[in-house]
């Protein structure tokens, strides 16, 4: 007893050690970024985004010992979409989608609406639910496997994906292809099959792969050489295969990020050490997502793999922007939007009055010249129910969230390995679609994930017999 007493003695120092000298460099990091990119002569614009970044950074440098959290990815993105990339639109003026100048008064409404935002979701994390671990227990477990079951789903999932790209290489692999790449005539689609294609089928090669590792890891103890020799040899066919069919120029950038970060924490350790997530994410927002989006129209005549931070000043960043554009206009729905993300599978034929997406509507209403544009949950929240919406959608975000971190790290806290922290790895990815929004595309994706994962759990669960070749 006393050796474990001061074993947790020490943990926690160098825990307190770490913290104080993580927040030592928080001078030095609000120095550069504010160095290179613009102080806001406004004293009230200069404290409120002043305030977002600290509040921010706090939120996603606390608690070390748990390296990787979904509330942490939020304070991730608030930091860089609503701390950093404002003070660069103000350096470089940038004006998105044809908008017109805002008036300096609503950046500051939203940096104050960011705050409460930011508070209502740190408060809605340490709400604990018993019903959410019950929910997590609940969740089916796979205890025997068919190997050849396994390889026949795969084989099913491959021939749809190819089908859906018409059997062409080059559209399998690059999300946009120069036309005179392409000699098979595309595969046409319906609104509904693209939906469950995009959202449901094109997925699976991962998550399957995911899954099968999880049997894998979690049996291998117990299997014979042939029989670890024989998974291993799966395990790798299933990954190389699963890459070329869901490759990460192929899709788009939110749905490359659910599809891979899972693989980055199952198959590697680099979130393993403390703060290294963060680092990562700010990292691919830097290099990966700009290399991405030269996937998005492909054209060997014009590629090039450099990489600049131009991009910056282009319209992947328009978050806030959108924000603020919101409560400019005054954009209020009184919940329609909500409905109509919560209700996403209805055709429109159904509901002719269906709402589009947020970022489509706030197109129209601003006369942008462009209309697939993003629109952050924060705002979504504005724009269903005004103030008192942002304090509530940001809640109950936190919410969900820390209650699905507690159940995440209750589980690696006490050695369990089960199918629900594998389902964990891959909502990272999609907080951060649905961060930056809108919500009712991010909504409708991370249900298909959600559905196709747990579809194929029960579908490998029911083939019920032993694991055999």
């Amino acid at each position: 007893m006393p050796h474990k007493l001061g074993f947790i003695i020490v943990f926690n120092l160098k825990l307190k050690i770490k913290n104080i000298f993580v927040f030592c460099l928080f001078p030095l990091i609000l120095f550069y970024v504010y160095s290179v990119t613009y102080l806001p002569e406004d004293n009230l614009l200069f404290l409120t985004n002043l305030s977002v970044l600290f509040l921010s950074f706090v939120g996603m440098v606390l608690e070390p010992d748990k390296k990787y959290t979904l509330s942490k990815m939020v304070f991730v993105f608030v930091f860089f979409f609503f701390g950093v990339v404002p003070l660069n639109d103000e350096l470089n003026n940038n004006l998105y989608w044809g908008g017109k100048q805002i008036d300096i008064f609503f950046k500051i409404v939203a940096n104050f609406l960011i705050l409460i935002g930011l508070l209502a979701f740190s408060m809605g994390t340490k709400v604990k639910l018993k019903i959410a671990n019950q929910l997590a227990s609940a969740l089916p477990d796979i205890k025997k496997i068919n190997f050849f079951f396994v390889a026949l789903v795969f084989g099913a999932v491959a021939f749809l994906i190819l089908y859906g790209n018409s059997f062409n290489l080059p559209r399998l692999l690059f999300r946009g292809v120069a036309s005179d790449l392409v000699s098979v005539a595309f595969v046409e689609l319906g609104q509904m099959e693209t939906l469950i294609f995009n959202n449901f089928i094109r997925s699976m090669p991962i998550l399957l792969l995911v899954i099968f590792f999880y049997f894998y890891r979690k049996n291998k103890q117990s299997f014979t050489n042939v029989d670890r020799i024989r998974f291993r040899t799966f395990v790798f066919l299933f990954f190389v295969l699963a890459i070329i069919l869901v490759a990460p120029t192929s899709v788009p950038r939110f749905q490359a990020a659910a599809l891979y970060i899972p693989l980055i924490i199952v198959f590697t350790k680099i979130w393993e050490r403390a703060f290294s997530m963060q680092l990562t994410i700010l990292g691919a927002l830097l290099v990966a997502l700009p290399f991405l989006d030269k996937f998005r129209h492909l054209n060997p005549e014009t590629f090039n793999w450099s990489l600049d931070l131009d991009f910056l000043n282009h319209g992947h960043f328009d978050a806030y922007q959108n924000f603020v554009r919101v409560i400019e206009i005054d954009f209020f729905s009184s919940g329609q939007q909500l409905l109509g993300a919560l209700l996403f599978f209805v055709p429109r034929s159904f509901w002719e009055s269906k709402p589009v997406g947020s970022g489509a509507a706030l197109a129209e209403l601003a006369g942008y010249d462009f209309s697939n544009i993003s629109m952050p949950f924060i705002a979504e929240g504005f724009i269903n129910f005004g103030v008192i919406g942002v304090a509530i959608f940001m809640f109950l975000f936190g919410l969900i969230l820390g209650n699905l971190d507690r159940i995440a790290w209750s589980m690696k806290g006490k050695g369990i390995d089960g199918l629900f922290l594998y389902y964990y790895y891959f909502l990272f990815g999609m907080v951060f679609f649905i961060l930056r929004g809108d919500l009712m595309s991010s909504f409708a994706y991370t249900v298909g994930l959600t559905v196709a994962f747990w579809f194929l759990v029960f579908l490998l669960k029911a083939s019920g017999m032993r694991y055999r070749l």
